[in-house]
């Protein structure tokens, strides 16, 4: 099946990455000065106020405080090696402290170094927010950016644009993890427990990701405990054990995004999958592209979106899901997370899933596996299912594989294509009536069953009145094919 949906949107991603990195944004806050930082030209000896007298060292910004409206900026085509950015002050989300690059060329680099926690790290009970950083390169380290709340109060302000992440990996914090749990992973998974992240942070409100480029790492961010979530033109490539994680959060929005081969060559001891809402409220994910996620090495899942637990209100829409190794979705009440509330009002809209289940191992399921709760309730409605072949099934639940829907579920208004034939779903009845569409029909035929025996290419419906028969593909009757098609 041709995939132009596919290509055009991952056309339209890549060319705005394209064009946010040759373009270079200094931010001048208002109200407070600019300092200009330069590893090639500089020296911390200068008072670092122009671009001809800028610092060296990001020791020597790690020495300073900063104010509200203050601007920081790097020199783009230097590297800082091995100098980890632990930034002091607070700004708002109405005046900024800025972070950004001046000069031409690439961006500004920081390589701290894979046995180095993290690049920038915000961690200090001080820290209350307000912090903007545009135009960086994070590279070579455990963490990129990360901020976790010393005490139980909330920052507010954190916000990344235009920035590229690469080769964030290497943390390894499972013995701590068996000591205190008792339990663990086994190889290949023992050098990582939850795995390095390029922005991981945990109780800081309205934080904002835009026009970010993740690859080649452990994971691209985990947006833990916060209000107010804004991710918007990422994309996540070949990350090797998870894409994304919302974890813990409410008002989260992610748009225009692509996920593509999370999970790749490593995976990860607990599942794998592009996307994963956990514990929120009103959570969406839309306009985004989930693909190619992986389940290498034994890992459970290679899910496209996972909602993990005790989500209310999420919902998934226009998005295009394909080529992942399992199902599009899994709904998971996970005893671990401790609260067994169930998954509320989950909405599936409008959303095309093409070629999944390339390798699961539970039982060649295309659109849901169902795990647990199953007073969780929601609406599939509007989607498109591309099926592998005409023998794969929709959904798993608890065990069970076949094509209905949960029970709490309203499903309608989805089409499925099979081995060239369309059936289109219009009711979540344990009968299963379709519509065979595209007959050659002024009406198309209704039945509470449909089906295409083997080595028999066209369809029939016994009923009271005698029986009816079309092509699959709505031509005269011809020579016999395989096939059947789906309720």
């Amino acid at each position: 099946m041709k995939k132009t949906t596919i290509r055009i949107l991952s056309v339209i991603i890549a060319t705005a990455l394209l064009v946010s990195s040759l373009v270079t944004i200094e931010v001048m806050a208002s109200g407070g000065p600019t300092y200009y930082i330069s590893s090639s030209s500089g020296n911390d000896n200068y008072n670092g106020t122009s671009s001809s007298t800028p610092w060296q060292s990001i020791t020597k910004l790690n020495s300073i405080t900063f104010n509200p409206g203050d601007t920081i900026c790097f020199k783009c085509g230097d590297t800082w090696t091995g100098q980890q950015f632990t930034p002091h002050g607070n700004g708002t989300t109405s005046n900024w402290i800025t972070v950004t690059s001046y000069g031409t060329g690439s961006n500004p680099v920081i390589s701290t170094g894979n046995d180095t926690l993290g690049s920038i790290v915000f961690s200090n009970s001080n820290f209350t927010g307000g912090w903007k950083l545009l135009n960086l390169t994070i590279e070579n380290c455990q963490e990129g950016i990360l901020y976790e709340r010393a005490n139980s109060t909330h920052a507010n302000g954190l916000w990344v644009q235009y920035c590229t992440f690469t080769n964030i990996t290497g943390a390894n914090v499972v013995t701590q993890y068996q000591s205190q749990n008792g339990i663990g992973p086994n190889p290949p998974y023992s050098g990582c427990l939850w795995c390095s992240e390029c922005i991981f942070t945990s109780g800081c409100d309205n934080v904002t990701v835009k026009n970010c480029n993740f690859s080649y790492s452990d994971m691209a961010f985990d947006i833990r405990n916060c209000n107010t979530a804004t991710v918007d033109t990422i994309t996540s490539d070949h990350c090797y054990r998870e894409g994304v994680w919302f974890s813990m959060s409410d008002n989260v929005l992610m748009t225009n995004s692509r996920v593509t081969y999370a999970g790749y060559q490593k995976g990860m001891w607990f599942g794998t999958c592009g996307v994963s809402l956990m514990g929120g409220t009103d959570m969406t994910i839309q306009n985004s592209e989930i693909d190619h996620t992986q389940n290498p090495n034994g890992s459970p899942d290679g899910i496209a979106v996972d909602y993990e637990a005790d989500v209310v209100n999420g919902t998934c829409q226009n998005l295009n899901i394909h080529d992942n190794s399992c199902s599009a979705f899994l709904f998971m009440e996970n005893s671990g997370w401790g609260t067994q509330g169930m998954q509320a009002n989950s909405k599936i809209l409008n959303c095309t899933m093409t070629n999944n289940a390339l390798n699961d191992p539970y039982g060649n399921v295309a659109v849901m596996r169902y795990s647990q709760n199953l007073n969780n309730y929601g609406t599939i409605s509007g989607c498109i299912f591309n099926l592998t072949n005409p023998n794969q099934n929709l959904t798993n639940i608890n065990g069970t594989i076949s094509n209905n829907w949960p029970s709490t579920w309203t499903a309608s208004n989805n089409t499925i294509n099979s081995d060239g034939g369309t059936v289109s779903n219009t009711t979540n009845s344990d009968s299963g009536t379709v519509s065979i569409l595209n007959s050659g029909f002024a009406t198309p035929y209704t039945s509470t069953f449909v089906n295409f025996p083997a080595n028999c290419s066209w369809a029939f419906s016994s009923s009271g009145n005698g029986c009816a028969g079309i092509q699959r593909d709505g031509g005269p009757f011809g020579a016999p094919k395989i096939g059947r098609a789906h309720v």
